[in-house]
């Protein structure tokens, strides 16, 4: 299966979710509240014209470990951990967060609107004099949609850093949807010019950032190899889930 066929089909599958959650007030029983976060003109401001900018990935990943050290637990019912996993790429943070939680944890909106102030207030502090937003939306997830959501950002992420080598290297058509828009043809396009190590330098940026599996939350990176198959993700996120469920 061509990788633009395997996205085309996931982010039909999740913009239907997308557009479905914003009508939920509270997060239903079982279910799990993704929370996407992203930055607002962060890539035009950080990102855009430079292959890997280590000061914003660093102060980002960092933001993560303060928010997560906020509220590991604070939704978290019993020894429960409020997060199960989170995504990290380019100037976009997900964050899966666990089922039935309390403390204000199933309501959609209020959750939505403190993921993104609190990575705002974070990023600021890191950037002294410059004012730096996040704005955030939700997904209602079913227990085997986590591991494919991861999936799918990981390829909108891939079919975007191949074609930022392209632009950074002035392809010709590099603005035509047959590239821009196809993650085959942008990656086949950049083999083509010898860049397949940008394209590699940008693709090792992504955090896979999983709790692990003890009483007190901590976490820690997975697929270090970069390279997210499907199996491999839900064999991760099924191992805390079944730790969680147990401990519950």
């Amino acid at each position: 299966m061509l990788l633009q066929n395997e996205l085309t089909e996931l982010d039909t599958y999740f913009k239907d979710i997308e557009n479905k959650s914003l009508s939920i007030v509270q997060v239903p029983e079982n279910k799990y509240l993704c929370i996407r976060i992203d930055g607002f003109k962060a890539t035009r401001n950080f990102l855009k014209d430079i292959l890997v900018n280590e000061e914003f990935n660093n102060n980002l990943n960092s933001s993560y470990k303060k928010f997560f050290q906020s509220f590991k637990k604070y939704f978290g019912k019993d020894k429960q951990s409020s997060i199960i996993c989170s995504f990290i790429v380019n100037d976009e943070v997900s964050i899966i967060l666990n089922k039935n939680l309390d403390n204000d944890g199933n309501r959609v909106m209020k959750v939505s609107t403190l993921a993104p102030s609190s990575f705002s207030s974070y990023m600021t502090q890191s950037y002294k004099g410059k004012n730096i937003f996040f704005d955030g939306r939700p997904l209602i997830l079913n227990e085997d949609d986590i591991s494919k959501y991861i999936r799918y950002r990981y390829l909108v992420f891939k079919r975007y850093a191949y074609w930022k080598v392209l632009r950074l290297n002035n392809y010709p058509t590099v603005n035509e949807d047959k590239i821009k828009k196809d993650i085959d043809n942008s990656i086949q396009a950049v083999k083509e010019i010898n860049k397949i190590n940008d394209a590699e330098k940008i693709t090792s940026t992504i955090k896979f950032l999983v709790t692990n599996t003890k009483e007190i939350p901590s976490f820690s990176e997975k697929l270090n190899n970069k390279t997210f198959l499907l199996n491999d993700i839900n064999t991760i996120i099924m191992n805390y889930l079944n730790y969680s469920n147990k401990i519950c």
